[in-house]
């Protein structure tokens, strides 16, 4: 089973970014802010690069269990697009 997710998304100019490798469906009036859908499938994880304004990284894997309940796991040892090129499987 897929399950679609929405994610909303940043890039503020003040520093702040936001961002899957989704399709954006939704953007505001200004484009800082916009919506990208991903679908996934139990098991499956895509990283999401989450930095703030001060430029601290937060970024996690996104996940959807067996109920389609949305896992953001922060624990994993993971490197974002923003900050080095290492692609996740």
């Amino acid at each position: 089973m897929e399950y679609i997710i929405y994610v909303e998304c940043r890039q503020t100019g003040s520093g702040a970014y936001t961002s899957v490798d989704g399709k954006v469906v939704q953007s505001s009036k200004t484009g800082n802010h916009w919506v990208e859908k991903v679908v996934l499938q139990p098991g499956k994880k895509i990283p999401v690069v989450d930095v703030s304004n001060s430029g601290k990284h937060r970024c996690y894997l996104l996940s959807i269990d067996e109920s389609g309940t949305e896992i953001k796991d922060y624990n994993e040892d993971i490197e974002c697009s923003v900050c080095s090129s290492r692609a996740l499987n």
